[in-house]
């Protein structure tokens, strides 16, 4: 009866699905400039334009590049953002959205920190000076 009993709890836990695996996040990243200079609006920045008024009240927000990769979790990824600008992404092995951020301007770092990420919210980082605005990088869950 005990070998019964054993080959059956054996059986149901070769069976049982894996522990909860982790799935890829599929992270967007834009890097925007922000200055006082007059200027239409970026149609292209409509999905993060209502955090960056009230939080950097600047006049106009330009998109100089954006990328869009899919991040293991744990894993490792680089977004290329265009005028030698890029962010290291790095998951750890918990579930969720932590992330270790890295901006590199060629091989320079401007700017780590570690970041939760929300779906479909956007993060913003940044305020590095350039051409009389800041630059700014977005980072968003898909």
């Amino acid at each position: 009866m005990k070998w019964i009993f054993g080959f059956l709890v054996g059986a149901v836990l070769l069976s049982a699905p894996p522990a909860a695996v982790a799935q890829p996040m599929e992270i967007e990243a834009m890097l925007i400039l922000a200055s006082n200079d007059p200027a239409p609006l970026d149609r292209r920045l409509e999905r993060v334009d209502y955090v960056l008024r009230p939080l950097l009240r600047f006049e106009t927000y330009r998109l100089i590049g954006q990328g869009t990769v899919m991040v293991n979790t744990p894993g490792t990824a680089s977004i290329a953002l265009g005028d030698g600008h890029s962010v290291n992404l790095r998951t750890g092995r918990t579930r969720g959205s932590h992330v270790e951020v890295s901006w590199m301007r060629g091989e320079n770092r401007l700017l780590g920190t570690s970041v939760s990420l929300q779906r479909g919210k956007p993060t913003i980082l940044g305020g590095v000076p350039h051409e009389g605005g800041r630059l700014i990088v977005t980072l968003m869950v898909k």
